[in-house]
């Protein structure tokens, strides 16, 4: 019998390269199954494209001033129907005026069906983030859900 006729069957196999490509896939899915809940949010913009012919929507424009001034303007489509100006003492005062204009507008004899499609808010650069959360839950206490923010640059 010859070397070659007797070869080990027996073969030590490197197992270390399998292990780390099975760690690494157990951490790349842990790690992906968290965006996989966060992709299926369910979000809206407040103002954009829809694709199709322009709609006849209710919209509110809040421009908040220097604390304690907001300016309010009620617009259908690309017609303004209202402006009016707030002055409170106080943020909860601005708040509960900013809530007594929206249902005043909910109650116009212009507005079709009462519905105000979406709020933009824009906070001047003197606002106060708590403030600014403050309104924005008033609107969503009104029962607006199409809520957005627009970006001011504002006069210190």
């Amino acid at each position: 019998m010859s070397l070659k006729a007797k070869r080990e069957l027996n073969s030590d196999l490197n197992l270390t390269p399998f292990i780390d490509l099975l760690s690494t896939l157990v951490c790349f899915l842990l790690i992906s199954a968290v965006w996989l809940q966060v992709a299926s949010m369910d979000l809206k913009q407040s103002h954009g494209t829809d694709g199709g012919a322009p709609t006849e929507k209710a919209a509110v424009d809040v421009v908040l001033g220097k604390p304690g001034v907001a300016t309010v303007i009620l617009k259908m489509g690309t017609r303004t129907l209202n402006r009016s100006e707030i002055k409170a003492a106080s943020t909860p005062e601005l708040v509960l005026e900013l809530q007594k204009k929206i249902i005043a507008y909910k109650n116009l004899p212009a507005m079709k069906n009462g519905n105000i499609e979406s709020v933009l808010v824009a906070p001047h650069a003197d606002v106060v983030h708590g403030d600014m959360v403050k309104v924005l839950d008033g609107f969503r206490l009104n029962g607006i859900s199409n809520i957005g923010v627009k970006p001011s640059a504002g006069e210190k």
